[in-house]
């Protein structure tokens, strides 16, 4: 996906003209965002990114904890398995992200 010049503006009349009330706070906590999606049938033996079970770390990761409870692993991501990584500024181009909650 590329960043498409007219999509901010055209969300940001949506928002003007059907939330009136609440457009300038929605203004302000737009963010850019990508979507993820798996692709069935996709050998994931030779990937980092995945989702579920447990996560690919090092050996000096330390797993972690909020107020002494394990958080649970959601998924990571490698960003360089993501496709069209490049077009967006915003990402890191190489690097594994892990994603926890309590």
């Amino acid at each position: 996906m590329k960043y498409i010049p007219d999509l901010e503006k055209n969300i940001y009349n949506y928002i003007s003209k059907n939330y009136t009330q609440e457009a300038d706070l929605l203004k302000t906590i737009l963010k850019p965002s990508i979507g993820i999606k798996t692709l069935d049938g996709q050998n994931i033996q030779n990937t980092l990114s995945k989702f579920g079970g447990s996560p690919l770390v090092s050996e000096n990761f330390s797993w972690p904890y909020i107020n002494e409870k394990p958080l649970s692993f959601i998924f990571q991501l490698n960003f360089e398995e993501i496709e069209n990584v490049n077009d967006f500024d915003y990402l890191p181009k190489k690097g594994i992200l892990s994603f926890f909650m309590l």
